[in-house]
């Protein structure tokens, strides 16, 4: 859907059409935050708490491969308490996997967790 929007706004040359576009756009990127990385309970909970952080301005930006390490529900606790802790209005909320790590990037603040290994 953000796609197709920003694809529109590039080729509408009609003011009114572009302000409606922006506004839509932000609304996708604000308020209706859904999270697609193919680790279902991973990405249920992390809809739902971006929904719980609504009045917050909050840039999302998830860097995350399919990893069924990511539906573990410690990993999962420890995220959402700590961008509980650490959001703001005007927050950037990164999320990444690297070198068996999930590393959250909240304000500036960051926490690595161990990825555990299958077994």
């Amino acid at each position: 859907m953000l796609y197709v929007l920003r694809k529109l706004d590039h080729v509408i040359s009609d003011k009114e059409t572009h302000q409606f576009i922006q506004k839509e756009i932000d609304d996708l990127m604000h308020k209706q935050f859904v999270s697609h990385t193919s680790n279902p309970i991973f990405d249920h909970r992390l809809t739902i708490l971006m929904q719980s952080l609504e009045d917050y301005d909050i840039k999302m930006i998830v860097m995350i491969p399919v990893d069924s390490r990511l539906d573990d529900a410690d990993i999962i606790e420890q995220m959402e308490i700590f961008i509980r802790e650490h959001v703001t209005d005007h927050t950037e909320i990164r999320l990444k996997v690297k070198d068996n790590q999930f590393i959250i990037n909240c304000n500036d603040k960051t926490k690595s967790i161990r990825l555990k290994t299958p077994h």
